[in-house]
C-alpha cells in the first residue's frame, strides 16, 4: 500500500466561526487576514454539552510562536502523548479510502483514546486550513476532555502560566468565566 497523502476539500461548516456562520477571516493572535497566510492556519473549537464555548483561528506562524513559548519539557510531553496514544499513521491509512467531503469520520473518535464524540460532555475539534480548504491528514481531529486534562496535568507550571497569559490576550474571558481556573487549554 502506498503512503497516505494529505487531501484538500471544501471547508465544512463545522469549522466555520460560530459568531459569523462563515469561515474565519483573521488570525486571533496577530489579526492578519488568514487568506494571506501562505502556510495556512489552524482552527480549534472547544465544545461543551453540544455548545461551542471557545473557538479560535491561528495562522501557522502564530501557532509555532505559541508552541515555542512552552517549556522544552512541556513540548516533549505533548509530542510524546500524541505519539504514545494516537496512531496518526494508522489513522491516515484507515481514512485514506473515505471521501474527504465530510470530517465526521475523522472527528467522531478521540485521536488519543478512541472514545466517541457522542459520549463526551466536552471535547476539542481541530482542523488545518490551506487556501480556504480543509486539509485531511493529521487533522481534522477530536480530542476528548479527559485526554485534554491528561495533557494539561503533565505540563510545567511555566507552560501553564505562559498559555494562560496568551489566552487572556488572545481570547479574553467572558465576565462569567473569569474565575474559571485553570483556563480551558487546547494544545495542538
Amino acid at each position: 500500500m502506498s503512503e497516505p497523502i494529505h487531501r484538500l476539500h471544501t471547508l465544512p461548516e463545522l469549522f466555520f466561526s460560530e459568531e459569523t456562520d462563515r469561515p474565519f477571516v483573521f488570525c486571533n493572535d496577530c489579526r492578519q487576514p488568514l487568506a494571506a497566510c501562505e502556510e495556512g492556519h489552524l482552527i480549534q473549537k472547544v465544545i461543551s454539552k453540544g455548545e461551542t464555548i471557545m473557538e479560535l483561528a491561528l495562522c501557522i506562524a502564530c501557532h509555532d510562536k505559541l508552541q515555542q513559548s512552552y517549556s522544552q519539557e512541556s513540548r516533549e510531553r505533548i509530542w510524546n502523548f500524541y505519539l504514545d496514544h494516537g496512531d496518526i499513521g494508522g489513522r491516515l491509512r484507515k481514512f485514506q479510502s473515505i471521501p474527504a467531503a465530510s470530517p465526521e469520520p475523522w472527528t467522531n473518535h478521540c485521536l488519543t483514546c478512541s472514545s466517541t464524540r457522542s459520549t463526551q460532555d466536552e471535547y476539542v475539534i481541530a482542523g488545518q486550513v490551506l487556501d480556504g480548504l480543509l486539509v485531511y491528514g493529521e487533522t481534522p481531529m477530536m480530542v476528548c476532555g479527559s485526554c485534554m486534562e491528561k495533557i494539561t496535568d503533565m505540563l510545567s507550571e511555566e507552560t501553564r502560566d505562559s498559555y494562560d497569559k496568551w489566552m487572556e490576550r488572545v481570547v479574553p474571558s467572558a465576565p462569567e468565566t473569569i474565575d474559571d481556573k485553570p483556563r480551558r487549554r487546547v494544545f495542538l
